[in-house]
């Protein structure tokens, strides 16, 4: 347990994040079930509090609102890259 918080603490002090090319569609695979996609995001804010810079680009991504559902539970969010 004390290895799996010492990850989990690693991740909480993230600040910039690079999912690029990893074929990602959304934040979750059930793309239209809003209960799935509040735990996704409430996950996020949970794992990635401080998070500042985030790059999309070069993924599976169709629509601005499955933009917007990745982006909303990062709060302090300042940078978006998603070519």
């Amino acid at each position: 347990f004390e290895r799996i918080r010492q990850q989990q603490a690693v991740l909480q002090n993230l600040r910039i994040v690079l999912l690029d090319q990893l074929y990602l569609s959304g934040i979750t695979l059930e793309r239209r079930d809003p209960a799935a996609i509040a735990t996704a995001q409430e996950l996020v804010t949970q794992t990635c509090p401080d998070l500042v810079e985030l790059d999309l680009g070069w993924n599976l991504i169709e629509t601005w609102m499955d933009v917007a559902e990745i982006c909303l539970p990062l709060k302090r969010l300042q940078i978006l890259k998603a070519r």
